[in-house]
């Protein structure tokens, strides 16, 4: 009696043990078959970007396949400014349709003219080696800024100082400007974008809180021909009433030091300098 149980019981672990090794087979089997899967879309390099200033912006993404040696053959990019609509897989502002590519990086927009201090939504899918179409990837999108120096309605603004003429002035106390501007909110704001440069050094708060979280803001260039700018949601730091948006400058390299060296070369007379200043513009 003792021997039919063990008999029995070592047939239903044989049992069990095969059908587990089917199932693995069967789920390996279908991953193996799986279609290339799209991650990390970015447009500009950045991921959901707030602040995009150029007409036809790069967009890219990642594959990912359980398959060795496998590649894209081709894409198809939806654009859409509802993503309602983008969920029905239709792309209002620009459908690429099938493109015969393996190119997943510097992906160009070649849609219709698109707008300032909009939404826009995009998704993408692909096709393998043996023209299997992926899924759809997840959606993604970019807020566009200003498309036009003209919508720049800001001026720059500085302390109304002007700097030294002797060498020796700008080493005395100097202390950084402070700005502050007070303004009023009647009703509820569905949505805020602050749009702000500082020369050389800012840090813009508003209503005492900090906005955003870079340091060392803009990053160096040449001020002569292009300044820096930084795109910041501020919808939930704006409250109902009086409002309060603050600023405060640094020298940076736009107000350098006069250092001299060998006597004769001065950094100040090879790049465009000037008292700290601000342009700041909140929609």
């Amino acid at each position: 009696m003792k021997n039919n149980l063990m008999k029995a019981a070592m047939k239903n672990r044989i049992y069990a043990f095969t059908i587990f090794m089917f199932l693995t087979f069967v789920c390996c089997n279908a991953n193996t078959n799986k279609a290339l899967s799209i991650q990390n879309l970015k447009c500009e390099y950045r991921v959901n970007p707030l602040g995009i200033d150029v007409h036809t912006p790069r967009l890219s993404w990642v594959l990912d396949s359980p398959q060795r040696d496998q590649k894209q053959t081709a894409y198809q990019v939806l654009v859409s400014d509802n993503e309602k609509t983008l969920i029905n897989n239709t792309g209002n502002i620009w459908d690429s349709e099938k493109i015969m590519s393996n190119q997943t990086n510097q992906v160009t927009y070649m849609g219709i003219p698109l707008k300032s201090q909009k939404r826009y939504y995009w998704k993408v899918r692909t096709w393998d080696k043996s023209d299997k179409v992926s899924d759809w990837s997840e959606t993604a999108w970019w807020e566009t800024s200003f498309l036009s120096q003209k919508e720049w309605t800001a001026q720059w603004i500085n302390d109304g100082k002007t700097n030294p003429d002797r060498d020796e002035e700008f080493y005395m106390d100097d202390p950084g400007p402070l700005f502050r501007k007070e303004f009023q909110i009647d009703k509820p704001v569905k949505k805020a974008r602050l749009y702000v440069s500082g020369l050389g050094y800012y840090e813009a708060r508003l209503n005492g809180n900090r906005v955003g979280d870079h340091m060392l803001d803009p990053a160096l260039t040449s001020y002569s021909e292009k300044v820096l700018y930084s795109t910041y949601d501020v919808t939930d730091q704006l409250r109902s009433g009086s409002n309060c948006l603050g600023a405060m400058l640094g020298n940076g390299w736009y107000n350098v030091l006069p250092l001299r060296m060998w006597g004769e070369l001065n950094l100040r007379q090879y790049m465009l300098s000037g008292r700290p200043r601000l342009i700041a513009q909140l929609i």
